[in-house]
C-alpha cells in the first residue's frame, strides 16, 4: 500500500504531540505532588495520555483553586436556598419525586453526587438535606466542568470496595494487570507456610507462578462472601480460568480462594492469599 507522504507528516505530528502531552503529564504530577503535597497513583499500565493529561488538569485546578484563598460556601447556599420538606412527613413515591428534583437542582449548579452503588431513595434524601447540603466548597465560575462529590467519600462501603479490590486484584493474576498501589498488596504478605514477606517479593512470587503459561484466560470469578470484622476482613471466591502454555496446549484451573485483607490508610490491603494454581 502506497502511503501519500502528507500522511507520514500527520503521523509524526502526532507522535510529536503524544510526546508532548506525555511530558506535560509527568510536569503536572511532579507539580501536583510539590505545590500541594498530593500523592497521585496511576496504573503501571498507562491509560490513554490525552484522558490522563485530562484529568490531572481537573485535579491541578481543583487544588489550585482550592489554595487560592476563596471563600468557602455551602452547597446549600449555592443552589439558592431551596425550600424542601422533611422526609418523615413524604411516603415513598413522594422522597423519590424530591429526590430528583435536588439532584437536577443541583446538576444545574455544576454540583454531581455520585454514588458507587445504588442506595434507597430516602437515604440518600435523608442525607442530602442534613449533610451535603452543609459541606462547603469552592465552585469556581466560568467553567464548565462540573465538580463530582461521592457519597462513599462520607460513609464508606467496605462491602463495595473489598469486591473491587478482589477484581482488581484477579486482574493481576490473570494479566498482569496493575491498577491499585502494590498490587493491592499490604506491606508484609503472609506465605502459606506462615512466613511475612514483603510485598515487592510477595509480587515476584506470584508473577513466578504463572511464568509457565504464555497467557491466561478469565472464565468466571464468583465472590461467594465477604466478612468484615473492624480492620479485617476475609473473601471467599471461586475462580476458573484456563492457561495456555507454550507448547500450545491448555491447563484448566477451578478451585476457591480465599483473600484476607487489612484495613490500612483508608484503604483495604491484601496480606493472605489462597488462589487456585499460584503458590505464595
Amino acid at each position: 500500500m502506497c502511503i501519500p507522504s502528507g500522511d507520514h507528516q500527520a503521523d509524526n505530528n502526532n507522535e510529536q504531540s503524544r510526546s508532548t502531552i506525555i511530558l506535560e503529564n509527568e510536569i503536572l504530577l511532579m507539580k501536583l505532588n510539590a505545590e500541594f503535597g498530593a500523592q497521585i497513583f496511576l496504573p503501571e499500565q498507562r491509560i490513554d495520555p490525552e484522558i490522563e493529561n485530562h484529568f490531572l488538569r481537573s485535579v491541578y485546578n481543583f487544588e489550585k483553586n482550592a489554595a487560592s484563598g476563596r471563600e468557602l460556601q455551602t452547597i446549600y447556599k449555592i443552589i439558592g436556598e431551596p425550600v424542601y420538606p422533611d422526609e418523615t412527613i413524604m411516603d415513598e413515591e413522594q422522597v423519590s419525586k424530591k429526590l430528583d428534583a435536588l439532584l437536577d437542582l443541583l446538576y444545574q449548579h455544576k454540583i454531581v453526587l455520585d454514588t458507587l452503588v445504588e442506595y434507597p431513595d430516602r437515604a440518600l434524601y435523608r442525607f442530602i438535606t442534613t449533610e451535603f447540603f452543609q459541606v462547603e466548597i469552592d465552585l469556581p465560575g466560568g467553567t464548565d466542568c462540573y465538580m463530582h462529590l461521592c457519597y462513599e467519600d462520607f460513609y464508606p462501603n467496605h462491602d463495595y470496595d473489598l469486591r473491587q479490590a478482589t477484581r482488581y486484584f484477579v486482574n493481576f493474576i490473570i494479566d498482569d494487570l496493575s491498577l491499585v498501589p502494590q498490587n493491592g498488596l499490604y506491606t508484609r504478605v503472609r506465605t502459606s507456610s506462615g512466613l511475612l514477606i514483603g510485598y515487592k517479593e510477595a509480587t515476584t512470587v506470584i508473577r513466578a507462578s504463572r511464568t509457565e503459561f504464555s497467557s491466561l484466560n478469565l472464565h468466571q470469578l464468583n465472590i461467594r462472601e465477604v466478612l468484615i470484622l473492624d480492620d479485617v476482613a476475609f473473601v471467599g471466591f471461586e475462580v476458573e480460568y484456563t492457561g495456555l502454555l507454550p507448547d500450545g496446549g491448555t491447563i484448566e484451573v477451578k478451585g476457591e480462594g480465599q483473600l484476607e485483607f487489612v484495613y490500612s490508610d483508608e484503604l483495604w490491603w491484601i496480606s493472605f492469599l489462597k488462589f487456585p494454581g499460584i503458590v505464595i
